[in-house]
């Protein structure tokens, strides 16, 4: 829920000009994952024995993002045109703001199989990497509706809304393999194969559908024209 304030002008012509700005509590939220699977196999020689190297590596990753919007407001113009005394449909654009937040977390689980000379395999130990985030965002909306004079200075609108905050990007702490074991294409046990920082883009946008009832303080309930 929320609440809304604005001025509106209209000399004796049917345009309506004004300004609105309202803010509400909004529930809008989502999450979504994804993984992957990557396999490989690699040979080399040790130039000073002559020996030769085999290796199969396989690697599963994956990763899960939540976002969403606290609260959101807006500051916009408005064109609007009276289809009759008591009907206006409009048209509205301007500033959108909002507090957003959002957590991304990635893993990865991987395992080296050493096929020459010997046959062995390694399983390697994972660092997740995660990140958090909240914060204020600036963007802007566009939309338009329909708002009917039911009596007096009572009216009851429907609209909708475009928003978009922008697309902020996430950077996780880094996902990391250690090696468990000797089948670590000649790396030492315990030490960090490889590490990356994983860096997400989430889209803040969407479309808000919304009725409300306003009050006017100078409607004319004797003017024939339209009057909002």
């Amino acid at each position: 829920g929320g609440g809304q304030f604005g001025y509106n002008y209209q000399d004796e012509s049917d345009v309506v000009l004004g300004a609105e700005a309202d803010l509400q509590g909004t529930t809008f939220s989502g999450a979504g994952v994804y993984s992957n699977t990557v396999t490989d196999s690699s040979f080399f020689e040790d130039f000073n024995s002559g020996e030769v190297y085999g290796y199969d590596r396989s690697a599963v990753g994956g990763g899960k993002i939540t976002a969403g919007v606290n609260w959101m407001g807006t500051f916009r113009a408005r064109l609007g045109y009276a289809l009759t005394p008591s009907i206006l449909a409009y048209g509205t654009g301007g500033l959108a703001y909002g507090a957003i937040r959002a957590a991304s977390t990635h893993w990865t689980s991987a395992q080296t199989s050493e096929t020459e000379p010997d046959t062995q395999a390694s399983t390697q130990s994972m660092i997740p990497g995660f990140t958090t985030y909240t914060g204020f965002r600036a963007g802007w909306t566009a939309g338009g509706g329909i708002e009917w004079m039911l009596r007096d200075n009572w009216s009851v609108r429907a609209e909708g809304l475009y928003y978009n905050l922008g697309a902020p990007s996430l950077a996780a702490s880094p996902v990391a393999a250690i090696c468990n074991g000797s089948a670590c294409a000649g790396a030492a046990a315990g030490s960090t194969l490889w590490a990356n920082t994983p860096i997400t883009k989430i889209q803040f946008d969407g479309v808000v559908a919304r009725a409300g009832v306003n009050y006017h303080f100078n409607f004319d309930s004797d003017d024939l024209r339209a009057a909002f």
